[in-house]
C-alpha cells in the first residue's frame, strides 16, 4: 500500500515542480520534552537528537522523484546550535542538498517566534510557478502559513501513515 502523502504529491504534480520544505525539530527528529536542552546556548545539544525513521524514509522516497525538491527549514535558540543541526543532517541526510538546508536561530531575530521567521523566510524564497508544502509540528506556523495562498501548511501527522 501506498503512503497517502506519497499519494498527494503524485496527484500535485500535474504540471509545476514541487517544494517541500520540512521542519526539523519534532517532524523529522524526535522532540524530546523530558529532556529538552535545546533551549540552553550549547553548540551540540542536538547531535544525538533521535532521527524519525517513517519520515525519514518518507523524505529520501520523495528525493528520488522528478520534479520534486526536498528543504529542510528549522530554528534553533541560538546561532551556535546551527552547526549542530547542520551535523545532524550530515550524518542521517547526507543526500540533502546544503543549498536546500535553511536553519536560523531566534536569536539573530531577537528572539521572535519560529512562526515569523519561517513566514518571512517562504514569502521572500518561494516561487509563484511552483507549489510549495510546508510539513511542520507546530501549530503556531501552521496557523501563520494558513492565510498565505502561495503555501500549503501541513502537520507531520498529514504526512504518516
Amino acid at each position: 500500500m501506498k503512503n497517502y502523502f506519497l499519494n498527494y504529491i503524485e496527484q500535485l504534480k500535474a504540471n509545476k515542480p514541487i517544494n517541500i520544505y520540512f521542519d526539523m525539530d519534532g517532524v523529522i527528529v524526535d522532540y524530546d520534552l523530558i529532556n529538552h536542552r535545546l533551549t540552553q546556548n550549547e553548540e551540540n545539544t542536538f547531535l544525538n537528537k533521535r532521527p524519525i525513521y517513517t519520515v525519514i524514509e518518507i523524505l529520501n522516497n520523495l528525493q528520488n522523484k522528478e520534479n520534486i525538491k526536498i528543504h529542510i527549514l528549522s530554528i534553533t535558540r541560538y546561532k551556535n546550535q546551527i552547526e549542530g543541526k547542520i551535523k545532524w543532517l550530515e550524518r542521517y541526510l547526507p543526500s540533502i542538498d546544503t543549498n536546500n538546508i535553511h536553519i536560523f536561530s531566534r536569536e539573530e531575530y531577537n528572539f521572535v517566534h519560529p512562526k515569523f521567521i519561517k513566514s518571512q523566510y517562504l514569502n521572500k524564497s518561494i516561487n509563484n510557478n511552483e507549489i510549495n508544502i510546508h510539513i511542520d509540528d507546530d501549530h503556531q506556523v501552521l496557523k501563520e502559513l494558513i492565510n498565505n495562498k502561495k503555501i500549503i501548511p501541513l502537520h507531520i501527522s498529514s504526512i504518516l501513515d
